[in-house]
């Protein structure tokens, strides 16, 4: 990865920042406002760049991982409220019902209790498997 000291000083950020300062405001809200039903209806358009619901979406969230994702040379990215909305989002990408997955025995138990819970509903076989990881001695 070439430059990424220089993406970490310099990457352009607050893209949706419509105020235009210079560090983007901390949206801290759980609703975004609307001025009638015509604003409203425009947030359910294809075009919309309008923020209804935090859980949905928060321009904050948003410009994380566009940061992130541009750090990485991804064409976008995801930022989560949480490791286990992360995790669930990874699996739910890649994993499709009638899958089988491999994971770890001592996963932590809320990981566990989503793969064995959720993800049966799908039909997607969870095995659990001991990794053994094997330390060598240098000193003598």
């Amino acid at each position: 990865m070439k430059h990424f000291d220089w993406r970490v000083i310099h990457q352009e950020s607050g893209k949706k920042n419509h105020l235009h300062s210079k560090a983007t405001p901390i949206y801290q809200t759980s609703a975004f406002a609307f001025s009638d039903l015509d604003d409203l209806e425009q947030f359910f358009s294809p075009e919309n760049e309008r923020y209804m619901y935090t859980r949905y979406g928060n321009p904050n969230t948003d410009e994380l991982a566009d940061l992130v994702a541009g750090l990485e040379e991804a064409p976008s990215g995801v930022a989560t409220s949480s490791g286990m909305s992360a995790i669930l989002a990874g699996v739910l990408a890649v994993v499709k019902p009638g899958d089988h997955m491999l994971i770890p025995e001592d996963v932590y138990g809320g990981t566990y209790d989503l793969f064995h819970n959720f993800l049966s509903d799908w039909n997607v076989q969870i095995n659990t498997a001991s990794f053994a990881i094997r330390t060598i001695s240098l000193m003598h």
